[in-house]
C-alpha cells in the first residue's frame, strides 16, 4: 500500500513548500514513520498518528468530499480536540473545500449552542458538517427547530472509505487558495469570519 504514495515530490526542501498540504506531503516522502501528532485522551491514553498514515487518511477524506461535490464549499468542523479534527480539516485542505473550525453543539442544550452554529451557516453558506458519529447520532434527531443547520449533510470520519483514494487529490491547491475561516465567539455580537489562505498560514 505504501509503494502507492511514493509519488515524484513537487518540492525537494521544506522552505520550498508553499501549501500546508506541500508541507504534510513532504513529511510524508521523508519522514513517513515519524509521529506526527500525539494526542492525550481520557486516563491519559496516548493515540500517535505518523506523517504517511495522516497523509493517507486526510486523502481519503479528501476524496470524499470532492467526490460528494464539496470541492470549493465551505464544511463545518465540529469536533472536539482530537486526532479526527486533524484529519478532517487537513482532507478540507486537500479537497479545496474551506474548513470552518466550530465548537461542537451541546445536545444537551441545543437553544444556546446551535444558533451561533446557524448564524455560521447562514454567512458561510456552508453545504456540509463533519462531526464524530456520536455527535451526529445524538444531535440529528433534535434538528427540527434548526432548519439551517438540519439542511446540512453530515459526515462522520468513520463514513468514509479510509481505501478509497484519488491520486490528484490536492493538485489543484496553491498558495492563494482559501484554507479556512476562522469566526469569532459571536458573544457580543453576530459571528464574524476571517479568511486565512496557504500563504497567510505558511507565512505566518
Amino acid at each position: 500500500m505504501r509503494a502507492v504514495f511514493r509519488r515524484r515530490m513537487k518540492h525537494t526542501k521544506l522552505s520550498d513548500c508553499q501549501t500546508i498540504i506541500d508541507v504534510l506531503k513532504f513529511r510524508a516522502s521523508t519522514h513517513s514513520q515519524k509521529t506526527a501528532y500525539t494526542f492525550l485522551g481520557d486516563d491519559d491514553v496516548k493515540i500517535s498518528i505518523s506523517y504517511f498514515e495522516l497523509d493517507r487518511r486526510a486523502r481519503a477524506v479528501a476524496s470524499f468530499l470532492r467526490a460528494s461535490g464539496l470541492s470549493g464549499s465551505p464544511v463545518l468542523l465540529a469536533y472536539p480536540t482530537s486526532l479526527e479534527f486533524i484529519v478532517c480539516f487537513l482532507g478540507c485542505l486537500y479537497a479545496r473545500s474551506i474548513a470552518i473550525p466550530v465548537y461542537p453543539p451541546d445536545p444537551i442544550n441545543l437553544n444556546s449552542t446551535l444558533p451561533r452554529l446557524e448564524a455560521i451557516v447562514g454567512n458561510s453558506n456552508s453545504k456540509a458538517v463533519l462531526a464524530t458519529a456520536e455527535l451526529i447520532e445524538s444531535v440529528s434527531p433534535l434538528l427540527g427547530h434548526f432548519p439551517l443547520f438540519s439542511a446540512l449533510k453530515r459526515i462522520s470520519l468513520h463514513s468514509i472509505d479510509a481505501d478509497t483514494i484519488d491520486e490528484n487529490t490536492g493538485s489543484d491547491v496553491d498558495a492563494d487558495t482559501i484554507a479556512f475561516l476562522q469566526y469569532t465567539s459571536g458573544s457580543t455580537s453576530k459571528p464574524k469570519g476571517v479568511i486565512l489562505n496557504h500563504r497567510n498560514i505558511i507565512e505566518f
